[in-house]
């Protein structure tokens, strides 16, 4: 997606003639792409204790919630993928938030390996 969007800044540079204000609309349309990222990173960070800060708003539920994805990858192939996709950052996090995954999820039990 950053690339999409790098490429639709510079062709818009072509496009007038100029360089000069590439940064600005750049940074700002990659802003959004990179925060959802970011937001969840700093949910598993949180899971440390020596880490500090302010924990993100919700970061019980996300907590939770990342913990029945885990769960719910280890047995159902379809999500996996998905969620795959989300970790590779090929799709984005809202992708793996449709009702059919949630409903699974909510009941997913964590893997016995033996």
């Amino acid at each position: 997606k950053e690339v999409e969007h790098l490429d639709s800044c510079l062709r818009q540079c072509l496009k007038s003639g100029s360089s000069k204000n590439i940064a600005e609309p750049f940074f700002k349309g990659a802003a959004k792409i990179i925060d959802a990222a970011w937001d969840g990173i700093t949910v598993e960070d949180f899971r440390y204790p020596q880490t500090r800060g302010e924990r993100p708003k919700g970061y019980s539920l996300a907590k939770w919630l990342n913990s029945k994805f885990f769960a719910l990858s280890a047995y159902d192939p379809e999500f996996a993928v998905a969620f795959t996709k989300v970790f590779h950052f090929m799709e984005p996090p809202t992708s793996i938030l449709k009702p059919k995954y949630l409903l699974k999820a909510v009941f997913a039990k964590k893997p016995v390996y033996k």
